[in-house]
């Protein structure tokens, strides 16, 4: 079976597939959605679950933190004045990247504080100095994109967007120079109307420019920083000499490339550094760190993250199993794994035992269920498969690791049940949240043997370096 997880993953009886190692099933950048590979069931990504490779398969990230005084933030600047960016006058040219927000900027006032007056996603100087000439393409204090043009006098115009950019979410933006016009992109959709900015004749004459990517100039020296963003940025790139958006468009799903005009090409995969042919040489100030990981995960952070799962599926038998990777060992009481809470229905699932990294389960809220103790520890930091079988008369716990499998039955009876409010990472009504990561996560509706269920880790192991 190919469809769900892999070519030798067993399929019979498979109600639920959610692999994010497909993007078949990981649907990329813009859309919220962790699709079902085998029925309809799709996952909603809520509050945030980050994916490993940022936007889509391969893409990478940087990670600003946003934090510190005006020495400490995070960012990424050119180490020298150069003609590639400068952008003013009649020119066509195209600055996109992807963004994800981890929060929106702290309202503060006076330029002499480090958070003051929006976060920057890029800025463009000819000058150290805050006052000189510029362009800063930012997020307000309440979400919307801004772009600040300084004029050719001096005077510095604003335009905000009215589209406002959610937290925890990944967003493609572009802002298009066409023959001197501005063309503002959304997702790929054109948003300009929303924006009021200078006209051609009065954008700045820069000449020889900076760039800096998560934070502002502020002072002299470049060495104090202002308005810094707290998230990622994906797959930034400057082409001087082309726009290459005039219209609506779909996002891009691979990461980008060194296109004609390319002058700038960074945060991608593990890199920081320009993959452009300009080749520019790139400085970073704080610890702005490359994201990316080779093992598809989505990871939650134990405070709100979860996957909302649609549907309902009634089983008699059930398997449930994931891809696991703890963050940490003090995982809250009886946190869901793959879990199912109706408060006025059934409660199913596999989650931790009480206080424990223990596998636990609920079957139909039983207490000779839910009190019943595996003595399996799904260990810290490390990549393992955990599964739970359930038939008439027994479940069964099982830990695959690299050392090898092992597991523990608990001999009760067990009658049907409906799985109609399926949570991937947490239980959600009562407030308990993973800490940690989740790559796969499936439901079947009969009991996999021990065989089957070592042929599925088998057929995922490489995936994550076994």
């Amino acid at each position: 079976m190919g469809a769900a997880a892999g070519p030798n993953t067993i399929e019979d009886g498979l109600v639920l597939a959610l692999d994010a190692g497909n993007s078949k099933s990981w649907n990329v950048g813009v859309s919220t959605n962790w699709t079902d590979m085998i029925g309809s069931n799709d996952g909603t990504l809520t509050n945030g679950p980050l994916h490993s490779q940022g936007p889509f398969p391969g893409a990478g990230s940087v990670f600003f933190d946003g934090q510190g005084n005006h020495t400490e933030l995070d960012v990424i600047h050119t180490s020298s004045l150069s003609a590639d960016f400068d952008l003013s006058g009649n020119i066509s040219s195209t600055v996109e990247c992807w963004v994800y927000l981890n929060s929106y900027p702290l309202t503060t006032t006076g330029g002499s504080t480090p958070h003051y007056s929006g976060a920057t996603i890029f800025s463009i100087k000819n000058t150290s100095n805050q006052l000189g000439k510029y362009y800063r393409f930012s997020i307000s204090d309440s979400g919307q994109l801004t772009l600040r043009a300084d004029y050719a006098n001096g005077f510095p115009n604003t335009g905000h967007s009215t589209s406002t950019l959610s937290l925890n979410t990944w967003y493609h933006i572009a802002w298009v120079r066409d023959s001197g016009s501005n063309r503002f992109f959304l997702n790929g959709t054109e948003i300009t109307s929303e924006f009021s900015t200078p006209n051609a004749s009065d954008m700045i004459r820069s000449g020889n420019s900076k760039i800096s990517i998560g934070a502002d100039y502020y002072a002299s020296s470049y060495l104090n920083w202002i308005r810094p963003i707290t998230g990622y940025i994906s797959n930034f790139r400057v082409v001087n000499g082309a726009a290459l958006y005039t219209s609506n468009f779909t996002v891009p799903t691979k990461p980008l490339t060194d296109v004609p005009n390319t002058v700038l090409l960074t945060c991608q995969g593990s890199s920081i550094t320009d993959a452009s042919s300009s080749a520019h040489t790139l400085s970073s100030n704080g610890g702005p760190t490359a994201t990316y990981n080779v093992a598809p995960y989505f990871d939650f952070d134990g405070t709100n993250d979860y996957v909302d799962v649609s549907g309902s599926i009634t089983v008699s038998a059930a398997t449930f199993l994931a891809w696991i990777r703890l963050d940490d060992l003090s995982q809250t009481s009886y946190t869901g794994i793959v879990f199912s809470r109706n408060p006025s229905g059934s409660i199913s699932g596999m989650n931790f035992y009480a206080a424990t990294e223990n596998i636990g389960y609920h079957w139909n809220d039983a207490s000779n269920t839910y009190s019943w103790n595996s003595g399996l520890t799904i260990p810290n930091q490390e990549w393992c498969m955990v599964a739970l079988t359930v038939s008439s008369s027994v479940a069964t716990a099982y830990l695959f690791r690299s050392s090898g499998m092992t597991s523990a039955t608990n001999s009760v009876s067990h009658g049907s049940t409906t799985l109609d409010a399926i949570k991937v990472g947490a239980d959600v009504p009562t407030n308990r949240y993973l800490d940690g990561r989740i790559g796969v996560a499936m439901i079947y509706n009969k009991a996999l043997t021990a065989a089957e269920l070592q042929r599925n880790y088998n057929a995922l192991k490489g995936r994550y370096g076994y």
